[in-house]
């Protein structure tokens, strides 16, 4: 304590460990090793009284008022509460800021993620379909995550667990003391020593909590990492990056049945509707086209809610299809009803008058209006009924019509009504 009471304002000797055993060797061969115990046990004495201040490897004289706040702080009563949102906030907000969404690389989706500390939601944030929780030394269900107990927990989530660190939750014990001590008696009026003191608490506070950030990224960098029931981390290093887009792969099974994202999806949409060729749009959804295993989907989940007489809308269809298995975006599910719409697979209705492609344009890009589309499964006409139209269409035109597909044989149906009114017309004027 001498020594220290030395060195007090000598700003060139650090008092570190290293350099009071240099200053307290009397003779040349002293031990070094024995006087460093030694040492390290005073130190760890005079710090439990009080008598000297620790900051990270730094010890530190203190004065007779320096003591006294020191015991205040350590009387500070501080709730588990606290101390637990302020390791998520620190994780979460300086170590972590970004976890909270992953964009899948392959259709630019992003996937927001429930964060969890211990337990914990980050924040309240529990909306998202994914969950992410770290695990950390402060737990005190530490020791019973086992890495057995880890792999089941993480079957649809990710798991993160921290190895155990010594000063840590002595380190923010210390950092949540001093911030409320000093909101507490930062007092304009109070003595200048007074004042003095609380500016070096508030400035070893700063260094504490960005060495308590360091401490966090290094434990986060070596810590045991589970998603999707598997343990990530065996015999290699895994980011929780990469563990967000193992996770999304593996619950997101039919994510790659929409093999074709559009790159201007609300472009597309409004291409879709507005072209006059039906029978373009039908060739897009034929076999072997891109995305032909989610346009069938899509179909599929229509057909089923109809069967079941249960109504369906375009928002409705965006939503299922976000979820687990699919994980598609929003607008690619979009164009992919609108493409089915267009080609006649299926009808739409909106604010329950039926509706035609392109005046379906304004609803179908605006997501504010997704639910006033209600989709429904085409009625296909029979084969030996379009066969009966056919051939009527060839008496009364005296032309032969495609009587194989039915958007085909109703427009040159309407096609020569309309050359016909168009024919009355003339005649009437002339």
């Amino acid at each position: 304590m001498r020594v220290l009471f030395l060195i007090r304002y000598v700003e060139i000797v650090k008092p570190n460990l290293d350099n009071l055993v240099t200053l307290c060797i009397t003779q040349v061969d002293d031990d070094r090793l024995a006087l460093k115990t030694q040492i390290q046990e005073s130190l760890a004495r005079l710090e439990t009284h009080t008598l000297i201040n620790r900051n990270d490897d730094l010890f530190y004289f203190l004065t007779n008022e320096e003591r006294d706040i020191g015991r205040e702080i350590k009387n500070v009563e501080i709730g588990a509460e606290l101390e637990a949102n302020e390791l998520s906030r620190l994780l979460f907000g300086e170590v972590l800021p970004d976890v909270g969404k992953y964009r899948y690389p392959i259709n630019k989706k992003d996937f927001t993620f429930n964060r969890l500390t211990d337990g914990r939601p980050f924040q309240g944030g529990t909306a998202g379909e994914l969950k992410l929780e770290i695990i950390t030394p402060l737990n005190f269900e530490f020791d019973a995550y086992t890495p057995q107990k880890c792999v089941l927990e993480s079957s649809e989530s990710i798991i993160v667990k921290m190895p155990v660190h010594e000063t840590l939750r002595n380190e923010l014990g210390t950092l949540l003391r001093t911030q409320r001590y000093i909101q507490q008696k930062n007092d304009a009026a109070a003595p200048p020593t007074t004042r003095r003191i609380l500016s070096e608490k508030a400035q070893e506070n700063q260094q504490r909590q960005a060495r308590i950030v360091t401490n966090l990224k290094k434990l986060i960098e070596e810590a045991d990492v589970f998603a999707a029931g598997q343990q990530l981390t065996t015999g290699q290093t895994v980011s929780v990056g990469e563990a967000q887009g193992y996770l999304i792969k593996n619950l997101y099974s039919k994510l790659g049945y929409l093999n074709a994202p559009a790159a201007d999806p609300v472009e597309d949409i409004k291409a879709v509707l507005s072209a006059d060729d039906v029978g373009q749009q039908t060739l897009i959804l034929d076999s072997g086209q891109p995305n032909e295993n989610a346009i069938n989907e899509i179909r599929s989940h229509v057909e089923i809610r109809a069967n079941n007489n249960i109504r369906v809308t375009l928002e409705e269809i965006i939503k299922f299809f976000e979820k687990q298995p699919y994980g598609w975006r929003d607008l690619d599910t979009t164009l992919l009803v609108a493409k089915l719409f267009a080609a006649g697979d299926l009808t739409v209705m909106i604010e329950g008058a039926a509706s035609v492609p392109s005046s379906a344009i304004e609803t179908f890009t605006r997501s504010g209006r997704w639910k006033l589309a209600s989709i429904h499964k085409r009625r296909t006409t029979q084969a030996s009924d379009l066969a009966k139209a056919g051939q009527l269409a060839h008496a009364v035109f005296g032309k032969i019509a495609d009587a194989n597909k039915e958007d085909a044989l109703a427009k040159f149906i309407r096609e020569e009504i309309d050359t016909w009114q168009r024919n009355l017309r003339d005649y009437r004027a002339s």
